[in-house]
């Protein structure tokens, strides 16, 4: 095996495109001709040694000895085999999927020939090459690999330019061949120009002229591949990673969306982590014309359109129940995902179809409006009378010392107003609820809660009358008094405005 990749290596760095398109074939079996070389390599020479996590030292007597360590024989056999682990994928990733300046340049890095000509194998050749087994063994050695240190690692990994430790001897050998894994795999991911997958994608994406049917093959390999990081690599480097894959190619938010899974709605890590990574899709991925440029937003239908804005795990079952936690943090992360999903249905084409189909998806009005007394920040706000200043670095001081039921509130707010300005005017119109039961029964109180959640539950007041909620000041004596009692006490400009 590690002769064949030591061959596989020479023979890609050669630069030939004859030998490139020879050795890469898979063969045929009408023609009765077998697959290439480097096509083997990639499939067979990648599965075995120290990467072969399911054989256990019973199944290697000969490499072993009696204490289950390697000895000192077949460790200088795992080092030979690492070390050209790492060469062949460097020729797979410099001379088979980059054949421009920026491959001579990381061939220079590299200390290898620099291709002569961009790569000659095909499109369709090159995924047939790269298909789903290949990516397969990549994920599961790149788990070999060094953590990333930041959220912005994975740029020099789509660059071979991240640094590595001045070691050797054959823990190093195995962590750069995870390290040279890692690089093919993002480069697959993650690289719109050298990737034969996200170019196929993106070719497709110009020429459609509908949304929501089957995904491509293509789609289907890198998606799984998606999925099997958010799976295996929860750290924030891997998930920015994953956030640049779906906004360089905005086709793929579709089938990710669509097949991403939720862990039960319980105040977990797991849980929470998964409900902030999908906020920050939500925010910053692709908008839906990004997503399909051509497609006509009049034709779609309503659970079309609902792939593009939350993931399909995310049902109102779900959502529901953990808007029923009794776990602050549980509740104000859902809060926060409903707000980012209304924010960003906002920014969408054919809004009167968007809101209706969130409407079916999101928690019942009457469900978040129980958080009010669940969650009350009037009880559990300090009553000790602090001194104030109207100046806004003390507000915001105010701001950042606030309890975790004002947190709550807070977003409840934000959400029940992004309910009246996005869902029809029933939303909120056709909620048979007292909407002065923001206020405090004790009105003393309302002014020992942070300034911005008292202007938050004035706003939200203020769009409970925009949109009617059978509530008035003049037929709600508690309002009234509830509005007199904090113009006439308010400290804060912004609240008394």
């Amino acid at each position: 095996r590690t002769a064949a990749l030591r061959l596989c290596s020479v023979l890609l760095e050669s630069s030939d495109p004859t030998v490139l398109s020879f050795v890469g074939s898979g063969g045929s079996r009408e023609r009765k001709t077998n697959a290439g070389v480097v096509h083997t390599a990639l499939r067979v020479g990648l599965a075995g040694g120290l990467f072969d996590t399911r054989r256990s030292s019973r199944n290697r007597p000969a490499a072993t000895g009696g204490d289950g360590l390697l000895s000192t024989e077949a460790l200088e056999g795992q080092e030979k085999y690492l070390r050209n682990v790492g060469r062949f994928l460097a020729s797979v990733r410099t001379h088979v999927l980059c054949g421009d300046a920026a491959a001579a340049a990381v061939a220079a890095k590299d200390g290898v020939a620099p291709p002569r000509k961009r790569r000659s194998l095909d499109g369709r050749a090159l995924m047939e090459l790269l298909n789903g087994d290949v990516l397969d063994q990549l994920m599961r050695i790149s788990k070999f690999a060094p953590p990333l240190d930041d959220v912005e690692s994975f740029r020099a990994v789509l660059t071979a330019t991240e640094g590595e430790e001045p070691d050797e001897g054959t823990l190093h050998r195995l962590k750069h061949a995870a390290m040279e894994c890692r690089r093919v795999l993002f480069l697959l991911l993650g690289d719109k120009d050298r990737s034969p997958f996200l170019v196929n994608i993106h070719e497709e994406a110009l020429a459609a002229k509908e949304i929501g049917g089957r995904s491509s093959p293509q789609e289907h390999i890198v998606n799984r591949a998606l999925l099997w990081l958010v799976s295996n690599e929860c750290s924030l480097p891997t998930r920015a990673f994953i956030l640049h894959c779906l906004r360089t190619t905005p086709r793929l938010l579709f089938p990710f969306f669509r097949s991403l899974p939720m862990p039960e709605a319980k105040p977990t890590y797991e849980c929470l982590s998964a409900l902030a990574f999908v906020s920050n899709v939500v925010t910053d991925g692709p908008s839906m014309s990004d997503c399909m440029p051509n497609a006509d937003a009049v034709a779609l239908r309503s659970d079309q359109v609902m792939n593009f804005i939350l993931p399909t795990s995310s049902s109102k079952a779900f959502l529901t129940k953990a808007i029923q936690s009794k776990n602050a943090l549980l509740v104000a992360e859902v809060l926060r995902l409903i707000s980012d999903v209304l924010k960003r249905a906002d920014k969408g084409r054919n809004q009167m179809k968007i809101a209706d189909a969130l409407q079916k998806r999101l928690p019942d009005l009457q469900m978040l409006l129980s958080l009010r007394s669940r969650f009350d920040p009037f009880a559990s706000a300090n009553t000790e009378s602090d001194d104030e200043s109207d100046s806004a670095d003390e507000e915001d001081e105010d701001a950042a010392a606030i309890s975790k039921e004002e947190v709550v509130a807070l977003r409840l707010c934000e959400v029940l107003q992004l309910y009246g300005r996005i869902l029809p005017a029933t939303a909120i119109g056709g909620v048979k609820f007292d909407w002065a039961k923001l206020f405090p029964d004790d009105l003393a109180s309302f002014s020992s809660v942070s300034s911005v959640v008292q202007l938050a539950i004035l706003k939200t007041f203020a769009t409970a009358l925009q949109h009617g909620g059978g509530v008035s000041v003049a037929s709600s004596p508690k309002s009234f008094r509830a509005l007199l009692a904090i113009v006439l006490s308010s400290t804060s400009n912004s609240v008394y405005d």
